[in-house]
């Protein structure tokens, strides 16, 4: 650790002492009192970031302790006696005893981090550490001079924004929101800021640990608890050693500033050990980059659909690949019992036959380990056979289970399922299985959907039978990384084409993955409670330059093809139950943002848009209008937001010689000019080049801290291009 700017002053007293401990550095001073972090300072902005009064803060830590699969206790640091407080091998360690439970925990120092680590030990050999909730930074909220300033961000899924997380609730109301790494989390992280000041609370596990992230807010409490659970493996009477950091970082501004504090140590972790634009592993399809069109297979014609997609690939001089819907025996996402594909096994050989002869790929997606009992939209026939099916493959036995005894059942867009468990020789095997099955019809693109991590709630199983530790842990996490290897090794043994997707990103599958499916047109998520969280690009931010974004069924309204392309995603059309159309067909405003997309990327765009790492938009005057974004959630219920919403949609990226890009797409129906000014540069010149879709439209040199002006029409992809200086 690099502690040379630090220092240490105890307050080693007798139990029960008012005083535990403080740690302070040149940048950071914290204070724990009666198990209670009760002040941490930003020394480098002079903000204390925890709320008051002391004694309704809450404990440090609070361990949960099981008695076979019952919780039987929780216990809080405040709770614990004091046994030692003494500073050893550069940290400051306190050592807390109840008459069931001793803890050891560490705090220490490590460039301008926090770090935590812990031991949990039962007393009891009968009890078994289930949960630790540690650390626990009790927040002030609001943390700015107003809480509509407030933010928490979360890299769940594309990224989440939650505006003023106090917002509209009520004092005597609980409020809480945690998501869970690995299962539907990017990264393992949450943070909370406004303009001023902020922290990240995150860890640096490289395993695939079991944890979640988030706040926690109960009736009548001050402030904002933000937490991260850590889920282990029961076993009774033994030590729980934190296999892994927690860390807090101090930042402020805006979500990206705390995501750059992350990526900084991501970036040095196995997972992103080749960017895309050297990876060989990922073929030439998706470095072009491909189209990809989906539609409904039982409503196209076999014999026309080639040409049809033929005529995309050459309208925009890209590669195709086409996503069947309902390809499955028993219709779109019907998980399980896949085969015989629509309509028959030779019939759909032929036709994925005759797209390859086109140079069109086709890409099946596989409902991840997720296994249908029944779904309202089927026949009463079509139910049986499912029921059939898993009884006759005993898929009850291999299901994940709950502490009930009985198999986790998920109910999702009139869906009833369960989910194999990665423990079980057929869980392990399934996926590659089925994978093996569609090379066999000639499929070149297989894509594991809805499997987004160990699942549910980032609890896997309670089967003794299954024979991995009950209930979750990094084992769940490895055995899906050694899935997806597995497929790939074998796909990549049969053809140069194979590609590997899956949906949703998991850094510990980067290097494993070829792309991954997200949704960067969508605005809004369903928050808790039918409140909306904004969709923010985390997940492109942290790892787009290691894999590319695929399969964001985006349109074909031009608006939502444009949010995608600008947001560094492969474009995708999809045609919701029904045939492609025609591309004469097309809205022309889209046909012009595909043609200025691929022209672009084999002029000037691909170290940026495909290639490029994400960075803070340079300071521009992009027009906004306030006003409510609405969306849908997954159930169908209507969101929304008050946003100051952009009139043109922008990007920006870093290439590989440190050059930048800015993107963008006037959403408006006339030309909007915007003011900015030239980012700094190695040197005292930079050259500025502006296009419109492939076109030069200016080229100048700019000195850095000037201004400049870009003009964007309506409705077509604009770059800016900022030479460093020589």
């Amino acid at each position: 650790m690099r502690l040379a700017m630090a220092f240490c002053v105890l307050l080693t007293q007798p139990a029960g002492a008012a005083d535990d401990a403080l740690w302070e550095t040149s940048g950071q001073k914290l204070r724990i009192a009666r198990g209670r972090l009760v002040s941490l300072v930003d020394k480098s902005r002079n903000v204390e970031l925890v709320a008051g009064p002391t004694d309704r803060l809450r404990s440090v830590f609070r361990v949960i302790l099981n008695n076979g699969f019952a919780k039987a206790q929780e216990v809080d640091a405040s709770a614990m006696e004091l046994r030692a407080s003494e500073r050893k091998d550069g940290e400051l360690r306190l050592a807390f005893e109840s008459k069931d439970l001793r803890v050891v925990m560490g705090v220490g120092s490590e460039g301008s981090d926090l770090t935590w680590r812990m031991d949990a030990t039962p007393l009891n050999p009968a009890l078994a550490v289930a949960e630790v909730q540690f650390p626990v930074l009790h927040l002030r909220a609001p943390l700015g001079r107003e809480g509509a300033g407030d933010r928490v961000v979360f890299p769940r899924n594309e990224g989440l924004l939650i505006h003023d997380p106090l917002a509209a609730v009520p004092a005597q109301s609980w409020r809480r929101r945690v998501h869970n790494y690995p299962a539907d989390m990017v990264a393992q992280f949450v943070g909370y800021f406004c303009g001023r000041s902020g922290c990240l609370l995150w860890t640096d596990d490289t395993a695939g640990h079991v944890k979640g992230f988030g706040f926690d807010r109960r009736p009548g409490e001050p402030g904002l608890p933000l937490l991260i659970q850590h889920r282990m493996p029961l076993e009774p009477g033994k030590t729980w050693r934190m296999p892994y950091r927690a860390r807090i970082s101090f930042f402020a501004g805006n979500w990206q500033a705390g995501a750059e504090i992350y990526r900084a140590w991501a970036a040095q972790q196995f997972w992103c050990k080749t960017p895309l634009r050297n990876r060989r592993d990922v073929p030439p399809l998706l470095h072009a980059p491909c189209l990809v069109i989906h539609s409904e297979l039982r409503r196209e014609r076999f014999d026309t659909l080639p040409d049809i997609l033929a005529a995309y690939a050459k309208r925009f001089n890209a590669p195709v690949i086409y996503r069947p819907v309902g390809w499955e025996k028993h219709g779109a996402w019907i998980g399980g019992d896949y085969f015989p594909p629509f309509p028959n096994e030779e019939a759909f050989r032929q036709l994925v036959a005759a797209l390859r002869e086109r140079g069109i790929h086709v890409a099946c997606f596989l409902s991840g380990r997720f296994w249908t009992r029944r779904a309202e939209r089927a026949s009463p026939a079509t139910n049986e056979a499912l029921k059939r099916f898993i009884e006759e493959q005993d898929g009850n036995r291999f299901a994940e289970w709950g502490p009930n005894g009985r198999p986790w059942t998920r109910k999702f867009e009139q869906r009833e399922m369960i989910r194999l468990c990665a423990g079980t020789p057929l869980g392990r095997n399934f996926l590659f299985d089925a994978s093996q099955r569609l090379l066999d019809l000639g499929v070149t693109a297989v894509h594991e959907d809805q499997d987004l991590g160990p699942e549910p709630s980032g609890y896997t199983c309670y089967n003794p039978a299954h024979g991995h530790p009950i209930p979750c842990g990094s084992w769940a996490a490895q055995t899906m990384l050694d899935c997806l290897t597995r497929i790939k090794l074998a796909g990549q043994a049969r053809t140069p084409d194979f590609i590997l997707t899956k949906e949703e990103d998991t850094e510990l599958m980067n290097m494993v993955l070829m792309g991954y499916q997200t949704r960067y047109f969508v605005r809004l998520k369903g928050d808790w409670a039918g409140r909306a969280a904004e969709i923010v690009p985390v997940t492109q931010y942290l790892y787009h330059e290691y894999l590319p974004t695929i399969y964001g069924f985006a349109g074909p309204h031009w608006q939502e093809v444009a949010r995608s392309m600008v947001m560094g995603q492969i474009p995708s059309l999809p045609f919701w139950g029904k045939a492609v159309a025609l591309v004469e067909q097309l809205p022309a405003s889209t046909v012009a943002l595909l043609e200025d997309y691929y022209a672009a990327m084999k002029c000037y765009a691909k170290p940026f848009l495909l290639y490029g790492r994400m960075t803070t938009v340079p300071p521009m005057n992009v027009p906004t209008v306030r006003r409510r974004v609405e969306g849908r959630s997954l159930e169908g219920r209507v969101i929304g937001l008050e946003l100051d919403d952009p009139l043109v949609v922008t990007s920006s990226w870093r290439d590989e010689a440190g050059n930048l890009g800015v993107f963008g797409v006037n959403l408006t129906t006339a030309a909007v000019s915007v003011r900015g000014i030239v980012p700094q540069a190695a040197d005292n010149l930079v050259g500025l080049s502006q296009y419109v879709g492939a076109d030069t439209v200016g080229v100048r040199q700019a000195p850095p801290g000037s201004a400049f002006v870009w003009t964007l029409p309506p409705r077509r992809l604009c770059g800016l291009v900022f030479q460093r200086g020589r």
